[in-house]
């Protein structure tokens, strides 16, 4: 009895152990990936906090208006000692004057004057002390005329002004010898005959000089 060829290949393919699959194709292996870091910055501490300045609160000091009335009497103390010293000093000079003459313009008028002198003024007196204790006065003679002086002999007289009082003389000096042109003017010295020291005398403020003839 004749088998049927299919039949005969099917069972050979039954027996045949089943054949493997072909192998899968292997993934590519990748090389690690480098991981990249941005760099950190280096740590800083943190600022410090600003000082906090406080205004400080005004005190409560004088208010203004008597600020002004304390600082009107202050000044005008000062003024008044000022003025007090002034006046005590011009009288204390004029009262403790050397008593040689007390000259007023009335006496002064009925004497023989020189019709020279009128137009001679005395001014600039300075009191200087010398070495010797003994007082000197330096003054200016002003010529206003215009005649010439050649030989100025006159007697100076130191007056102190004493308040509303006639003028009080308290010193006399001798110029001799003297010359002046026509409106001039020049200075001169010459010891004052007086017994006070010059801090004693009253301030050039308070003084005035008068010519005279030498009797």
């Amino acid at each position: 009895m004749t088998e049927c060829p299919d039949c005969v290949a099917r069972e050979k393919a039954r027996a045949a152990p089943a054949a493997a699959p072909p192998p899968a194709a292997a993934s590519p292996v990748l090389p690690p990936q480098a991981s990249y870091l941005p760099p950190q910055a280096p740590y800083l501490p943190p600022p410090p906090h600003p000082p906090v300045y406080s205004v400080p609160q005004p005190r409560q000091g004088m208010p203004t208006w008597l600020l002004t009335i304390l600082f009107a009497a202050v000044f005008g103390a000062i003024v008044g000692g000022v003025y007090y010293y002034i006046e005590n000093r011009s009288g204390r000079g004029a009262a403790g004057a050397l008593k040689l003459e007390n000259v007023t313009v009335a006496e002064e008028a009925s004497g023989k004057a020189d019709p020279m002198l009128k137009h001679l003024e005395v001014t600039g007196l300075r009191l200087i002390q010398s070495a010797g204790q003994k007082v000197e006065m330096r003054f200016v003679v002003v010529n206003h005329s215009a005649a010439a002086v050649t030989d100025l002999n006159a007697k100076v007289r130191l007056m102190a002004k004493a308040n509303d009082s006639p003028p009080v003389m308290v010193g006399e000096c001798l110029l001799k010898g003297g010359a002046l042109g026509p409106y001039e003017s020049k200075e001169f010295s010459a010891p004052l005959n007086t017994t006070k020291k010059a801090y004693e005398l009253p301030d050039w403020q308070f003084l005035t000089a008068r010519l005279e003839p030498v009797k």
